[in-house]
């Protein structure tokens, strides 16, 4: 815990200056020091990602972090200083109340990162994905080992780049940071907001800590959802203001950040809205600025593109539309078509031949009676189709939350259609949520008391008492949330809840380390690279006559798919 504490100050500090860079590359003048954090964790995402196409991000990328940094930080001194005294001045201006919250939500939040990890996908894929970018970059045909890891999602370069695996193992808490960041913006808008009390935003933006037991369940792994959910709040924010009173500097600012979160998650792409709505309502105004963030919007493209393509074989992966290379670590077509298949049905708790049989009103069916967590999620966010446009309509920012609105309801339509999980929808949702209870929760000390239950009582109760969700979990790798151990008070539990024992096995040229701890059929866990399961191999073998193999006798040159015969 006073590890990840130490780490927090340090990718704070490393991400200031990167910030600070950006701005002045693009003569941004407004320093606020969360947004400029943001920014500093995109510039490193970019840079980490340019490096990995090239050799591993480990201490000599890390190196070259400190370096940069330094130079930035002796050529942009005052703009350092002033984003410092901001941050200052932003915890300084917080009732006592909210100084005592804010607190309280950072030991809960420390807490919770220094506990097991408790997200599925951390076993089948993120902890893997960011070990091969640690030790070797991106890998030609990596997704030909197991395909999850084709997903190398742009903030699991970004936890590679600022985890010090060279240092210590067990530092994967990047989306725990990133949560503080966004509390500490939350109560610097809810504080505006008891202070003026002229704007809904600030309350709407003040609510989101409300849903912390939710976030807690993601930040003690590098979770692709929490930065959505953060980044989309803050998102919206900047295009609010913007709205009203068209600022370049937001503009550029928001561009980034949009950017940001669809590289780290394809699937929030309908972000891009608010740049544009932005861009058409003051095309005057920002239309010399769109050259300004043309070639970030570019690099973030040409980046995604050449990633898929080494380590897939499709530039677009998942999409499999632009299928233009014919290199032999490309991932087989019948094998790619299936994740697609999965990922699909996953969504509806079916097999993917199950899925294919039911018509669109059957799966909808499906999908809102699945129970337990996913089915409340669903009926939820179909309830809020129904009745956000009445509160929306006795609102005074009718504009924007009907962007929103509509945004929301094409994100899930594209989702319902592709992989309608709630994780993906509910960044949207929870706006809206927030929008609906600022019209009904506004007094200040009810919100306080909300608050205060929510960030700290109800959210710290699971790290202190073991809590079985069995009525709220479907799956039963997660009918127990994580709690705290008090041994973690220095050193953090490992990247893992489970063991790191595994046992060796061949096939054809690959050595490879199957998990003796984890039954799941993806899972992975810690064990060392390459890291699969055998039964999953065999399910391959058998199913669709390939398995995995070297290309040369260096894992660092990749895999690919080797077609054995039927005898």
């Amino acid at each position: 815990m006073l590890l990840i504490a130490i780490l927090f100050i340090y990718i704070f500090s490393i991400c200031t200056a990167f910030g600070v860079g950006f701005y002045k590359l693009f003569k941004i003048e407004t320093y606020k020091s969360v947004e400029v954090a943001f920014i500093g964790l995109f510039s490193i995402s970019l840079l980490a990602s340019i490096w990995a196409f090239w050799g591993r991000i480990h201490w000599e990328f890390h190196l070259f972090l400190i370096l940069t940094s330094c130079i930035s930080i002796l050529f942009n001194k005052d703009k350092v200083v002033q984003t410092l005294k901001h941050l200052r001045y932003t915890f300084k201006q917080l009732s006592p109340f909210l100084k005592a919250l804010l607190i309280s939500t950072a030991v809960l939040i420390l807490m919770q990162c220094a506990s097991a990890p408790y997200v599925i996908d951390n076993e089948s894929y993120y902890i893997q994905t960011i070990a091969v970018l640690n030790d070797y970059g991106f890998i030609k045909g990596l997704a030909n080992l197991h395909f999850f890891l084709a997903q190398t999602s742009g903030w699991h370069i970004t936890q590679s780049a600022l985890n010090l695996n060279f240092v210590f193992k067990n530092f994967n808490d990047l989306s725990g940071f990133c949560l503080l960041l966004t509390v500490l913006w939350s109560f610097d808008k809810l504080n505006l907001y008891f202070k003026n009390r002229d704007d809904i935003w600030d309350l709407i933006f003040g609510l989101f800590p409300l849903a912390n037991l939710f976030f807690f369940q993601f930040i003690g792994t590098p979770s692709q959802d929490i930065p959505i959910y953060c980044l989309t709040f803050i998102c919206i924010s900047i295009f609010q203001k913007s709205f009203r009173l068209p600022k370049t500097d937001g503009f550029i600012v928001l561009c980034a950040l949009v950017l940001f979160c669809i590289f780290i998650k394809p699937t929030s792409f309908l972000l891009i809205g608010f740049p544009i709505v932005l861009f058409i309502n003051h095309y005057k105004t920002l239309s010399t600025k769109v050259i300004k963030v043309l070639p970030i919007a570019l690099l973030t493209l040409l980046i995604f593109i050449g990633k898929n393509s080494i380590i897939s074989g499709y530039p677009l992966f998942p999409l499999l539309y632009l299928d233009v290379i014919n290199e032999n670590w490309k991932l087989p077509i019948a094998l790619a078509e299936y994740y697609i298949d999965l990922t699909k049905a996953y969504g509806f708790l079916l097999l993917p031949d199950d899925y294919t049989n039911l018509t669109t009103l059957e799966r909808l069916y499906q999908w809102l009676t699945l129970g337990k967590l996913r089915g409340i999620f669903n009926c939820i966010a179909v309830i809020f189709i129904c009745i956000t446009p009445f509160f929306i309509r006795k609102t005074t920012i009718k504009k924007t939350a009907t962007l929103i609105f509509v945004l929301y309801v094409l994100q899930l339509i594209v989702l319902f259609f592709t992989s309608p999980l709630y994780r993906f929808y509910f960044n949207l949702l929870y706006i809206l949520l927030c929008l609906v209870v600022a019209s009904v929760l506004y007094k200040r000390l009810t919100v306080l008391k909300c608050l205060l239950s929510t960030c700290i009582l109800i959210s710290g109760l699971p790290l202190i008492i073991s809590t079985p969700i069995n009525f709220l979990a479907n799956n039963s790798f997660s009918t127990n949330l994580s709690h705290f151990n008090i041994t973690e008070i220095v050193m953090p539990h490992s990247n893992s809840k489970f063991e790191d024992d595994f046992k060796t096995y061949k096939k054809g040229n690959l050595n490879f380390n199957h998990p003796l701890e984890i039954d799941f059929f993806w899972g992975t866990g810690n064990v060392p690279f390459p890291a699969v399961n055998y039964e999953q191999l065999n399910y391959f073998e058998q199913n669709f006559k390939v398995i995995p193999q070297l290309r040369t006798t260096e894992l660092k040159d990749g895999f690919y798919s080797k077609t054995i015969s039927n005898d």
